[in-house]
């Protein structure tokens, strides 16, 4: 779908009775669960007052409203929220690299490396959980994509915790893509492979 990309609250704008969303630097084509996890993510703020995000009976009726909104069949439910919880991984994953290349090239005044930091905890303290929701779900390609969250993630955590992450203007590899089992070490290599990125 045509996604935002970044909805965060301060990209909504309220005047009584409409919404109207603002700051489109991020937009364009995406997946419609990203666009939603990554909207419940923000609710808690640059705080991250996690207590704040919607927990599943509001997810529910957020996600009921649009599918009626979209006059598309409520069977749907389940798929769609087990969707958005993946892309929920995957909102903290992006912003979390987002943060560690805006630590080296923002002038703004902020600690984006406690931000990359909080964005990959809250990434393993609901990981676990999320995957196992996919996991039993019956939709296969939502497992895959749970897969791949589990070796991005591995990836960019041996990165930030050796000092050496390192993003490519075009892509983030994180392994050799021959096997799922693969990843960088250190020194930016493939661990099974010993092909080396970037």
């Amino acid at each position: 779908v045509f996604a935002h990309n970044d909805l965060t609250a301060g990209n909504f704008i309220q005047d009584g009775t409409r919404i109207v969303f603002v700051d489109y630097d991020y937009v364009g084509y995406n997946y419609r669960g990203w666009d939603i996890g990554n909207h419940f993510c923000e609710w808690a703020g640059f705080e991250f007052a996690w207590d704040r995000c919607p927990n599943k009976d509001t997810q529910l009726h957020f996600l009921r409203t649009y599918l009626e909104a979209s006059q598309e069949d409520s069977e749907r439910l389940p798929s769609l929220y087990v969707e958005v919880n993946l892309f929920t991984l995957a909102s903290h994953l992006l912003w979390a690299v987002w943060a560690v290349v805006q630590a080296e090239h923002s002038t703004i005044k902020f600690d984006y490396v406690a931000y990359a930091t909080e964005r990959l905890r809250r990434y393993t303290h609901t990981r676990d959980k999320i995957l196992v929701l996919a996991t039993e779900s019956v939709v296969g390609g939502l497992q895959t994509l749970s897969q791949s969250f589990v070796f991005l993630s591995e990836g960019i955590a041996l990165l930030l915790k050796s000092g050496k992450l390192i993003v490519s203007p075009v892509l983030l590899y994180t392994g050799c893509g021959v096997n799922p089992r693969c990843y960088v070490n250190e020194n930016i290599q493939c661990i099974r492979c010993r092909m080396t990125f970037l």
